[in-house]
């Protein structure tokens, strides 16, 4: 078999699909195997379009909760900003109302929270 390999924003072509469908599904032992289950399981159009953005980078991978928290957590914090500005609601008001600690409003009111890191330019070799 001759390889042939995509290159970036291209489809995998049938050599890199062929490699996909041989390799097997077993548990990952490897950060390659890894990838591959995340091809099986996703689709390697779509490991190969994330693969497009992150790949040669640095990244810390969350869970998704942490994920999913940290948007829910930026959206919260929004609401309690918009709460008080554009309706003067009290302390007391906003965190019965959203269902959040007093001391949570105010450290959003008074303080800056903690906003998710900025995405890292790409360490080209």
């Amino acid at each position: 078999m001759d390889p042939a390999f995509s290159r970036r924003g291209e489809a995998p072509t049938s050599f890199e699909r062929e490699l996909l469908a041989n390799h097997g599904q077993h548990a990952p032992r490897t950060d390659d195997d890894l990838w591959m289950l995340l091809a099986q399981r996703i689709g390697l159009e779509n490991l190969m379009a994330v693969l497009d953005e992150v790949g040669g980078i640095k990244l810390w991978v969350p869970t998704r909760e942490q994920l999913v928290r940290r948007v829910w957590v930026d959206l919260r914090d929004r609401e309690i900003r918009r709460l008080r500005n554009e309706h003067h609601l009290s302390t007391c008001e906003i965190s019965t109302r959203l269902g959040v600690n007093p001391r949570t409003v105010r450290r959003v009111v008074h303080g800056r929270p903690v906003s998710a890191a900025p995405i890292r330019e790409k360490q080209r070799a």
